[in-house]
């Protein structure tokens, strides 16, 4: 469906509705896409992430908050894939709904806008806004009121995440902590699916899920939130009997290495082959086909 933004009649160059939630009304969609390039031009209140490549608005219609994410064309090779796999924002969508389906919180999606004109972004997503901080403000606040079971509570749940979506054999190009929100209810939401894989998870994708996403929760090098994260991944990603506290050590010496691609390189490559070996694979928790019950 051509979306019309001004009043004359339709252009078939104009954004074309892919997908569209019940409830949604094509009249919503224009005044959604309309907001999201005022905020663009202005560049004021709303603008959530301005790189120019896929800039995120937020934008109110009816009562309702929407995100707006709008991805460009970009090179010839990105082309090629959205003539054999659809556009960006489509397959955005698509992992979104997978997790939803395997029971990963994500934010759920509005629209999928395409536009055939050459001269205008490729695609837009627009998700449901997911109101809440990122974990690392989230503990940041808990530390100042010096809430100490609350901040541990919340490393265990994003290590329990982690372990989950991995033993699914799900993983995350960019685990960053601004890829995610603590929603009200308290559970870790992912608002951000770009860069989400289903299959192809072995040792390096683990290792660097693991130190992405603690150090976005971590507010200095801790032992002991090191443990509480460590174990709660471990736990959750569900091991044989009797290989969690030998792993545990030597993840724990992995989250402890410091952020300098030097030692970094060498340091890690050493704890996870060790952890490999103990591990009997190129990778840790179940092999394929084995149990992933939630």
């Amino acid at each position: 469906m051509v979306l019309r933004l001004s009043n004359r009649d339709p252009d078939p160059q104009e954004p074309r509705s892919a997908y569209r939630a019940p409830g949604l009304t094509n009249q919503n969609l224009v005044r959604i896409l309309r907001e999201h390039r005022q905020v663009l031009l202005s560049g004021g209140a709303g603008l959530i992430q301005g790189r120019h490549w896929r800039p995120v608005t937020r934008v109110e219609c009816e009562g309702a908050s929407y995100a707006v994410k709008q991805y460009a064309r970009g090179s010839m090779g990105a082309r090629l894939r959205r003539l054999a796999f659809g556009s960006r924002a489509l397959r955005a969508a698509r992992r979104c709904r997978r997790l939803l389906t395997a029971g990963i919180p994500a934010a759920a999606i509005a629209a999928v806008l395409e536009s055939p004109a050459p001269h205008e972004p490729e695609s837009y997503l627009i998700t449901h806004w997911v109101p809440g901080p990122h974990p690392s403000e989230r503990i940041r606040a808990l530390r100042d009121h010096r809430d100490e079971a609350g901040w541990q509570q919340l490393l265990e749940q994003a290590g329990r995440w982690l372990g989950r979506t991995h033993r699914r054999s799900i993983w995350l190009n960019d685990c960053w902590d601004g890829n995610f929100v603590v929603a009200g209810d308290g559970r870790l939401v992912l608002v951000d699916c770009d860069s989400v894989h289903f299959r192809h998870l072995g040792g390096p994708q683990q290792l660097r899920n693991l130190r992405q996403l603690y150090c976005g929760l971590r507010a200095g090098d801790n032992h002991a939130d090191q443990c509480c994260f460590a174990r709660a991944y471990l736990t959750a990603l569900g091991l044989p009997g009797g290989l969690e506290p030998e792993l545990a050590r030597n993840l724990l010496a992995l989250l402890a290495v410091p952020s300098h691609e030097g030692i970094l390189a060498e340091l890690c490559r050493e704890h996870w082959s060790r952890m490999r070996r103990l591990a009997g694979g190129p990778r840790l928790g179940p092999r394929r086909g084995g149990s992933v019950d939630a």
